[in-house]
């Protein structure tokens, strides 16, 4: 212990930029001293920055090591504030690497908000009502993915940003979609893109969760599909990748082109939804992104069946929906069905 310890504090004294740039190496180093209070922070610092390089699954890895070493030291969770960032940023990493329908990212979350006493500063709140929003939407439970919507809303009202305004209305959009509320869905949605994107909480974690407009147009894209307006629609998924590629991370550009491997599949374009589809399911395996890349294959798998391929696409299918259901998502599972039937009608 004695020997870990000093070549923690050799490396953060005499190697700052080493350490900088591998936090996690003297995270290790002061857990095997058992100092968890230097740990603790070290392993914090290794997540933000797994977080930065869209490392998610190592970034979850790097919170809970953090946030088992502040339990030591902490054990009647007095540092509600340092509990909070640990609890937010390990519930985005899951989300990102797990999917965000997994029950952990749901304990994380449930976890964070104990942290959220009444009169915490809504900066604070805002990726907890954001992860919870995601949580609860991707598990079908839309009451509570509208509740989380209205809250920020509700903060939004409160602090007088359009940001926050352009996330709510987001989140309400997508539940009313889902509903089949179409017209609803298209209003919210429009208001929605007049938000600049990023709002609240610390970007690492704005970018594991999601960029507004970027998401705004591109669920339009397919409001605007099933309401008939088949040019708008095709324009707004267009906009959703211009402004993906300039300046979203890796999540917000898996989800914009999923929407649009499902836009060309609605419009029976099945040249470019080949493309797209396995342009999103490589993307997403590239970047350990585990909602997209389950249902980017689940997709994939519909396509290779049709292309000659039916048993071993068939199988990869049902494959594809068990490790969706797995992952603790419901959303969209009916149409996942369908597709299985589909392919079950013509063996």
């Amino acid at each position: 212990r004695e020997l870990h310890a000093r070549v923690a504090s050799l490396l953060a004294a005499e190697f700052p930029e080493l350490a900088e740039r591998e936090p996690e190496v003297v995270a290790g180093h002061w857990s095997a001293a058992n100092e968890p209070a230097e740990s603790s922070r070290w392993w914090y610092d290794a997540g933000v920055r797994a977080l930065s390089r869209a490392a998610f699954v190592e970034a979850a890895d790097h919170f809970r090591r953090g946030y088992e070493a502040l339990e030591r030291i902490d054990p009647d969770g007095e540092e509600c504030d340092r509990r909070l960032e640990f609890a937010t940023h390990l519930g985005a990493a899951l989300q990102a690497g797990q999917g965000y329908g997994n029950p952990s990212v749901g304990e994380a979350y449930a976890r964070a908000r104990e942290y959220c006493p009444g009169g915490v500063d809504d900066s604070r709140l805002v990726p907890v009502i954001r992860g919870q929003w995601m949580f609860h939407l991707v598990r079908g439970e839309y009451e509570t993915a509208l509740e989380r919507s209205n809250e920020m809303l509700g903060l939004a009202a409160r602090d007088g940003g359009g940001d926050l305004e352009g996330e709510g209305q987001l989140y309400g959009g997508l539940v009313q979609m889902y509903l089949g509320n179409y017209e609803l869905a298209q209003s919210r949605l429009e208001q929605a893109m007049t938000s600049h994107g990023r709002r609240g909480g610390a970007d690492e974690i704005f970018e594991a969760q999601g960029d507004t407009r970027v998401g705004a147009m591109a669920y339009l894209s397919m409001v605007l599909w099933q309401l008939g307006h088949h040019e708008a629609s095709r324009r707004y998924s267009d906009q959703s990748l211009e402004l993906a590629e300039r300046v979203a991370g890796p999540v917000t550009r898996a989800q914009a082109f999923f929407m649009r491997t499902v836009l060309h599949m609605s419009r029976a374009e099945f040249d470019e939804f080949a493309t797209w589809v396995e342009r999103t399911r490589a993307y997403s395996a590239e970047h350990g992104i585990g909602y997209w890349r389950i249902l980017s294959s689940a997709y994939s798998a519909w396509r290779q069946a049709w292309s000659g391929e039916l048993a071993a696409g068939t199988s990869r299918l049902r494959s594809s929906i068990d490790a969706y259901l797995g992952s603790g998502s419901k959303l969209g599972v009916a149409h996942l069905y369908i597709m299985l039937a589909d392919l079950e009608l013509a063996r």
